[in-house]
């Protein structure tokens, strides 16, 4: 593939990406709380209601990633943003709490064909997978994540819910357009002999266990973060805009430096390099974020969060996509992708246990062991690898 129709193929899958994620988070906060109300869920239904996509995502997305490796990627991205574009339209007939988690479980299969299938094309577009391509991916799902729920917050003034549904339907059918741009450009080749390594068989390759289980305790601290630091700023007599500012500010510096970091990452390749750095700044940002939520430095704490997020994502990606190889990196980002799914429901969970039995810094200091664990995990991997004879 020539430089000109990489980037062509690269900032079509961008878009694409872009587009179905915008839509479908503009569908998912606020949105998605306020028309589970108006059915009348309590609290615990409406928790269960919006985690339950993630757990459609954590039981099928090594399935999808491995149909892509074995039927190319193109027809499941034509397949997920199908139902990305026609599945909100069904919120028109709910009006029941079980009819609207059916639903979800079905929206949630659009993300659990996106999530490994587009990171497997990107990984595919150069011979060898680039964390620069990753960095930039990376800042355009960002870009959607912020842009969705700021287009419901508005639709929702002039729409009822379920009519904010079908308008992201709308959105999402401009996804239709780069996907057939990229109808027979190259991606990795379909597996004709044999099967990839997937389920039990992904357990013989080392390094991607050990980048799953990076993936899911990293994914536990970060995601405690965002469900309890707002409930503390909110405790301490800090305003609504405060908590959101901080989660704002988090993600904007993950997304700043992801590219940046990829380039480095790739000029010298110290993808491993850059990986534990960023787990290890996690890991302290975590660890001092009581005395930031003190002394009302929190906007550091959130720079720091983020940025430790994004200088191990592009690396991240990268050494899987390597580990894995072509033929079976759909597979690979599928069961990665999984096991971030259940960090992104342990870690909620975690944070809550362990605040209920600690004090906050003793909670906080026990939730930024965990990326520690995945650093020193990634560690480890890094050293098998070395001491293989050449």
């Amino acid at each position: 593939m020539t430089r000109h129709s990489a980037l062509a193929s690269f900032f079509a899958i961008l878009l694409a990406d872009f587009t179905v994620r915008t839509a479908y988070l503009a569908g998912k906060s606020p949105l998605l709380p306020v028309f589970a109300d108006e059915l009348g869920a309590n609290d615990i239904l409406l928790g269960a209601i919006v985690s339950i996509s993630t757990l459609t995502g954590l039981l099928a997305k090594p399935l999808f990633g491995f149909l892509s490796d074995k039927q190319g990627r193109w027809i499941w991205l034509l397949i997920g943003t199908t139902l990305f574009a026609a599945t909100p339209l069904l919120y028109l007939w709910v009006t029941t709490t079980s009819q609207l988690v059916g639903l979800r479980l079905v929206h949630g299969l659009a993300t659990a064909i996106y999530g490994p299938v587009t990171l497997a094309f990107v990984a595919g577009i150069d011979k060898r997978p680039r964390a620069e391509w990753f960095g930039w991916f990376e800042f355009g799902r960002t870009g959607g994540s912020i842009l969705g729920p700021l287009i419901a917050g508005l639709l929702l003034g002039v729409l009822g819910p379920a009519q904010v549904y079908a308008a992201t339907s709308l959105i999402a059918l401009i996804a239709f357009v780069p996907i057939f741009f990229l109808r027979g450009s190259p991606e990795a080749p379909p597996i004709r002999r044999g099967l990839p390594q997937v389920g039990l068989g992904m357990l013989r390759n080392r390094p991607l266990v050990t980048f799953g289980l990076v993936e899911m305790t990293s994914r536990m601290g970060v995601y405690a973060v965002k469900v309890f630091l707002p409930l503390m700023i909110l405790t301490r007599g800090g305003s609504p805009l405060e908590a959101g500012l901080f989660l704002s500010v988090q993600e904007a510096s993950s997304a700043a430096v992801r590219p940046f970091i990829g380039r480095l990452a790739d000029r010298y390749d110290a993808h491993e390099a850059a990986a534990v750095c960023g787990l290890v700044m996690l890991a302290v940002a975590l660890a001092l974020i009581p005395v930031a939520v003190q002394s009302d430095q929190l906007f550091v704490a959130a720079l720091c969060i983020g940025a430790g997020n994004g200088i191990y994502l592009p690396a991240g990606y990268a050494l899987i996509a390597r580990a894995a190889g072509q033929d079976s990196s759909g597979t690979a980002f599928g069961v990665v992708g999984a096991l971030r799914n259940a960090g992104k429901l342990l870690g909620p969970v975690a944070g809550g246990t362990l605040l209920y039995a600690f004090s906050v810094s003793q909670a906080f200091f026990a939730l930024s062991v965990l990326p520690l664990i995945a650093m020193l995990l990634l560690v480890g991997r890094q050293r098998r690898a070395q001491s293989v004879p050449q």
